[in-house]
């Protein structure tokens, strides 16, 4: 298990108010405060209820009772269908389907399980990379579990190409980067450009304990 200062950084699935909360008030510092959220400032408390949804699998790091991070995985499945927190925020297409389903007809989603993995939020004392990748090898697994077969995502360049490292590196999953998929301009943004990644989990190679 990582350590920091011979403590254990511990990673835990939980939908436990209380620890969420801490999760959300470490959330809303960071989005106020920090300049490298620029973009990603939007806190709206409506969210919280959210985090508690049979949907909604929180994935937490703590230090002893101290919340230094976490993220958000939301899973659609044919039988729970649910908008991706990325389409809630972009809208639908004019022909009344999901953002997701009209910009990939050929995965045919609607057939699919797909997920997305975001809200992610690290304190800035430990963003020494190890805890995003450690992020990213319990939520694969999980999402891998519950047979979700895509994972989206969205985010600057600077986000996206480094989600796209740790894939790559720890995983040997292969995801794309939609340069040409628009995504449309909102205050929120704060003139920051996203852009939409995705990756299929049928390549992943899970590491060996």
């Amino acid at each position: 298990m990582p350590t920091y200062n011979n403590e254990s950084i511990k990673y835990i699935f939980t939908d436990d108010k209380k620890l969420i909360q801490k999760y959300i008030e470490l959330r809303e510092n960071l989005y106020k405060n920090d300049p490298s959220f620029k973009g990603f400032r939007f806190f709206d408390y409506k969210e919280a209820e959210d985090y508690t949804k049979p949907h909604v699998q929180m994935l937490l790091m703590f230090i002893n009772d101290r919340c230094i991070g976490g993220g958000c995985l939301t899973i659609s499945t044919p039988e729970q269908r649910v908008l991706l927190p990325l389409e809630e925020d972009i809208g639908n297409d004019t022909n009344n389907k999901s953002f997701l389903q009209s910009k990939f007809p050929e995965l045919k989603l609607e057939n699919e399980r797909y997920c997305e993995f975001n809200r992610v939020v690290v304190d800035p004392e430990f963003r020494d990379g190890d805890c995003t990748i450690q992020m990213f090898h319990h939520v694969i697994p999980e999402a891998i579990s519950k047979s979700v077969k895509y994972m989206y995502g969205i985010g600057d360049i600077f986000r996206t190409r480094l989600y796209k490292k740790i894939c790559i590196s720890e995983f040997s999953m292969y995801p794309t980067i939609y340069n040409k998929i628009l995504i449309p301009e909102k205050s929120d943004y704060e003139n920051t450009k996203m852009f939409i990644m995705m990756g299929s989990l049928d390549t992943v190679k899970l590491p060996t304990a």
